[in-house]
């Protein structure tokens, strides 16, 4: 009951690389298959069950702080401007549509927005 998973050194070094990268990176993060490539598929499952990493649409995989940062952003813009597309959004995190198109599907999901059309608005609570 009170067993808590820990890496063994050898995964440690590939956690903390991955880490490392995925900060460099924070909105144009590795591909899982590139992640994988960096830290074993069991490593990467268990930063993604442990919550450390957050899988979005088909593959992309943010560090979770700059996900959380990227839905911040992106709710305020909506809040200033009323709106968003695909376009604007990718403006706002300075990434490409590979990775701004899985946060707004991923914000569609949460009922944070609602697509209208190619607009995007806050979704009223």
């Amino acid at each position: 009951a009170g067993f808590t998973p820990a890496f063994t050194p050898v995964q440690q070094k590939q956690v903390e690389r991955l880490m490392q990268l995925l900060r460099k990176h924070p909105f144009t993060p590795p591909g899982r298959s590139e992640a994988q490539e960096i830290a074993d598929a069991e490593i990467v499952n268990a930063l993604i069950e442990q919550g450390q990493l957050v899988k979005v649409g088909d593959g992309v995989l943010f560090l979770r702080e700059f996900y959380e940062q990227a839905i911040d952003s992106l709710t305020e813009y909506m809040r200033e401007h009323g709106k968003t597309t695909v376009s604007e959004a990718r403006d706002v995190l300075d990434t490409s549509r590979k990775y701004i198109l899985p946060l707004l599907e991923r914000m569609d999901a949460l009922h944070i927005t609602q697509r209208t059309g190619d607009e995007r608005v806050l979704k009223e609570y």
